[in-house]
C-alpha cells in the first residue's frame, strides 16, 4: 500500500530545531527494530521492543510548534510536516558509531556482538540545507 499526499513544500525562512529525547535500548531485540514515522511506517503497528516512534526519539519544531513525520522510503528519510500539512524540512538518521547494520535510515539491525552505539539524526531545510542534528544513544 502507497500513500499518495499532495503537500506543498516550503520553501520560506521556516526556523526549524531539532534536540534529542530519548535514547534506544534493544531488550532481547531478534531481528530488525524499526524507527518509525507518526503513521507507523516502516515496520506497521509498533511493538514494544521491536520498535520506537521518532517522536519519542527526537523534537524537531517549526517555528515553535511541533511537527509530524512522513517516512520516504524512496529518499531514506523522514518527511517533517508542519501544521498547516506542509512539508518545510527533512530528518536523515545514519549509524554513528557500534556493531550494527541500519538498513534503510530506519531499520537497526543489531550484530550478535552488539553493546552499544549511537545514530546520527540530521535536521534539513527543504532547500537541502542543515540546520541542526542530534545524537541517539543505542545501547542492549
Amino acid at each position: 500500500m502507497t500513500k499518495s499526499f499532495e503537500r506543498r513544500i516550503v520553501r520560506n525562512s521556516s526556523v526549524l530545531t531539532i534536540s534529542p529525547e530519548n535514547d534506544i535500548t534493544l531488550i532481547n531485540t531478534i531481528g530488525s527494530f524499526y524507527i518509525q514515522d507518526s503513521y507507523g511506517q516502516p515496520g506497521g503497528s509498533q511493538q514494544s521492543g521491536k520498535s520506537a516512534a521518532l517522536t519519542s526519539l527526537i523534537t524537531v519544531k517549526s517555528d515553535g510548534d511541533a511537527v509530524t513525520y512522513e517516512y520516504d522510503a524512496d529518499e531514506d528519510r523522514f518527511d517533517v510536516v508542519n501544521s498547516d500539512d506542509d512539508t518545510v524540512g527533512s530528518v536523515t538518521l545514519s549509524k554513528d558509531s557500534g556493531v550494527f547494520g541500519f538498513n534503510d535510515g530506519a531499520i537497526i539491525v543489531p550484530d550478535q556482538s552488539f553493546q552499544n552505539g549511537s545514530i546520527k539524526a540530521v535536521l534539513k531545510n527543504p532547500n537541502g540545507q542543515k540546520v541542526g542534528e542530534a545524537t541517539i544513544n543505542v545501547s542492549k
